[in-house]
């Protein structure tokens, strides 16, 4: 037992914890990464269109890789595949060898371009928004911004949450029967427009300033790609 009540057992879970945090980055980044590799798309039209499983060397031969980067391919679709974002199933190759081959999850499928998810739209651009290095760098001056005695909200950042409740707002009755043509979901273009007064200061008071802001656009992101 050490000075601080923590036994063995409780600390090895206590950092097996924490190192999983400090690492969790390395999840949507590599997402990212195949996002612009347009690796969704080359599963989804393997086969002929029919989205058949597809091995690493082939995965490899359509990315046009050097020999030498298909083991950290292989490195990247495993953590890709460990968080469900892909998956995984054993086929016999053209050397009739046993390999694993990579097919696309739901999740993944929300990747497609060019409409090839049924029409359904994709979720793409939005994850290259959120991930965006101008939005992630961002973050990490949230400490700084929370430690600035003075800090005052920018033009371009939400006022401060009032802790008493708001009186009640009569809210008129929802549509129930409103036709498909009607809903409109937001597009790149609106979120774009959204974040171009934030991105047109300076590098400085956009990290400075604009962290709150930021985690306010990314759940605005997270909300409508939930609601689409």
């Amino acid at each position: 037992m050490g000075s601080q009540g923590i036994n063995s057992n409780e600390l090895s879970e206590g950092q097996a914890h924490l190192y999983k945090h400090m690492l969790s980055y390395a999840t949507p980044v590599s997402l990212k990464c195949a996002i612009q590799l347009g690796i969704p798309d080359i599963i989804h039209n393997n086969g002929q269109g029919q989205g058949q499983p597809i091995t690493l060397l082939e995965l490899a031969s359509a990315l046009q890789l050097a020999p030498a980067q298909t083991g950290f391919l292989y490195r990247l679709m495993r953590l890709l595949v460990h968080s469900d974002l892909f998956t995984t199933k054993k086929v016999i190759s053209q050397n009739e060898e046993e390999v694993d081959a990579y097919g696309l999850t739901p999740s993944s499928r929300l990747l497609l371009t060019n409409n090839g998810n049924n029409e359904v739209p994709s979720l793409f651009p939005y994850v290259l928004v959120v991930l965006d290095p101008s939005t992630v760098t961002s973050f990490h001056f949230l400490g700084s911004w929370f430690q600035q005695k003075d800090a005052t909200p920018s033009p371009h950042t939400s006022p401060p949450v009032s802790l008493v409740p708001p009186p009640p707002i009569h809210t008129p009755p929802r549509l129930t029967s409103a036709p498909p043509s009607t809903i409109s979901t937001p597009s790149l273009s609106a979120v774009s427009a959204s974040i171009t007064p934030i991105f047109a200061t300076s590098r400085s008071s956009l990290h400075q300033a604009r962290s709150s802001k930021l985690l306010i656009l990314v759940l605005y992101v997270s909300h409508n790609s939930l609601s689409i």
